[in-house]
């Protein structure tokens, strides 16, 4: 009994440090270049798409995964073009982040493959735009279904 006096303590307390503590909603700023794209493009940080941007054409990046060697096909950044429609795109784009969940959560021991997405409007205005993410910082699930479902070329 008293070991549980002593021990049961101990556990509540270290275990109140592994609890979440309200960490602010997350986006994935754009880095990294994207060939192709205008090294001038206005980079949104941690905001939503403006609601008044309207995209006519897209261009899509991977940038390579990290740790691969220079010269490896997957570390080379390569660029697909994709003219629309972007209307799932850029609702996805602007929707909140989702709240991170209260208390404990686990995230998967994997990685996401690093993605820049460079939009153009009718007067050639191009911006990397944030992507919100997840509390465990990979891209929504809705940015995702809305990047695969365009045409890419």
């Amino acid at each position: 009994m008293r070991l549980i006096r002593v021990v049961l303590p101990v556990v509540l307390f270290a275990l109140a440090g592994c609890a979440g503590g309200g960490a602010p909603p997350r986006y994935l700023n754009p880095a990294g270049s994207c060939p192709g794209v205008d090294a001038a493009a206005e980079r949104l940080t941690d905001r939503p798409l403006p609601a008044d941007f309207v995209a006519v054409s897209a261009v899509l990046c991977h940038s390579g995964l990290p740790g691969l060697p220079s010269g490896a096909p997957a570390a080379q950044p390569s660029a697909r073009r994709s003219t629309g429609p972007f209307g799932d795109l850029l609702t996805a784009l602007r929707e909140p982040p989702p709240e991170p969940p209260r208390g404990e959560f686990a995230c998967p021991a994997m990685m996401q493959a690093p993605i820049v997405l460079a939009l153009t409007d009718a007067s050639g205005r191009t911006v990397l735009p944030a992507l919100p993410a997840t509390a465990c910082g990979f891209r929504t699930p809705a940015v995702d279904a809305a990047v695969q479902a365009l045409t890419w070329s």
